[in-house]
C-alpha cells in the first residue's frame, strides 16, 4: 500500500509530541496541538512501525490531559 506524503504536514503531525510536553510543563490552561483528522492523518503519511512509535508518544499524556475534538 503507498503511503500518501506530505512533508509540510508530517513535519506538523512529529512536532506535536515535543507541543503537548511543552504544554504539561507551562502554565497554559489549554491549547490547539493539531488541526485536522490526527489518527487519520498520521495514518496516511507515516509507515505503520512510525505511527505506532508516534501514538506512542501522545498516548503518554492520556492520564493528564482532556483530548477534545471539535467539528
Amino acid at each position: 500500500m503507498s503511503k500518501e506524503i506530505d512533508g509540510y504536514l508530517k513535519s506538523l503531525l512529529k512536532d506535536v509530541p515535543d507541543k503537548l510536553d511543552r504544554f504539561y510543563t507551562s502554565n497554559e490552561k489549554s491549547m490547539v496541538y493539531y488541526v485536522g483528522n490526527f489518527a487519520e492523518d498520521i495514518l496516511n503519511n507515516f509507515t505503520e512501525k512510525q505511527s505506532e512509535k508516534l501514538f506512542l508518544k501522545v498516548r503518554k499524556f492520556h492520564d493528564d490531559f482532556y483530548f477534545y475534538q471539535k467539528n
